[in-house]
């Protein structure tokens, strides 16, 4: 849900973050005041961050930073084990 092409949390869009505020609302009932909204933004930063360093490592694992063509061979392979926990 959250675009991965940005690299930086804060510029991204409200209309991206709301649908993950929203789902995760769904699953948990708080009262969503500005305290609680910047806390959720901070932890959501972290994990999107670590999901974003996952992928990169898992990209230079399957030989990516040399040659593109060649992770996308090993792509299949490689990808294994690796999920969204923002979208979970």
């Amino acid at each position: 849900m959250a675009p991965l092409a940005i690299k930086k949390w804060k510029k991204i869009g409200d209309a991206s973050k709301t649908p993950l505020l929203d789902r995760l609302h769904e699953k948990f009932e708080f009262e969503l005041n500005q305290p609680i909204k910047d806390a959720i933004d901070c932890s959501m930063n972290k994990k999107w961050k670590e999901y974003r360093c996952r992928l990169h490592k898992k990209f230079e694992g399957m030989g990516g930073n040399g040659d593109i063509r060649l992770a996308k061979t090993n792509k299949l392979a490689s990808t294994r084990g690796v999920t969204n926990k923002l979208t979970k």
